[in-house]
């Protein structure tokens, strides 16, 4: 390019995209050429990342906008968008997997409070009750009931 010369706006506007696409890790969301980031595949890039790392007892925010190359106001716009918010996206995620983990005849060692630290609560009574506001029921009666209607011969069942 001569001196004087200057770049159309749109081939400028490209040129710091790609500039920034080239800095941004694979977990980034990246802006297709347009500019424009659907919500929903950011918000899935959220919920999967929260998913991946929910078990983190010091899980920052900050860490996950920075992993995926979001402001934190962005992200939190995001996730309000969905109707929901980021602490309620990693408690149902810990959620979640404490009751795959509860419903799974060889976790049956796991005891409760072992599970609540596991899961990156700071106690086990926010398990408790986490788990009670999301499915009726404590962690313990909600194991007896799921393994209630799945017998399975040979395995200690909960006390």
């Amino acid at each position: 390019m001569e001196k004087g010369e200057s770049y159309a706006p749109d081939s400028l506007f490209a040129a710091v995209l790609n500039l920034i696409d080239a800095s941004i890790s694979d977990n980034a969301i990246k802006a297709p050429p347009n500019g424009i980031v659907n919500t929903d595949e950011r918000f899935r890039r959220i919920r999967d990342l929260v998913d991946s790392r929910c078990t983190e007892p010091n899980l920052m925010i900050a860490e996950l906008a920075r992993d995926l190359a979001m402001s934190r106001s962005s992200m939190y716009e995001t996730v309000q968008a969905a109707g929901t918010t980021i602490e309620r996206l990693v408690r149902e995620a810990r959620i979640e997997k404490a009751m795959a983990i509860l419903s799974d005849p060889t976790q049956s060692h796991v005891a409760v409070t072992t599970l609540a630290y596991d899961l990156g609560f700071k106690h086990p009574s926010h398990l408790t009750r986490a788990f009670a506001a999301h499915t009726g029921e404590s962690p313990l009666a909600y194991r007896r009931k799921v393994w209630a209607t799945q017998p399975n011969p040979g395995i200690r069942r909960p006390h």
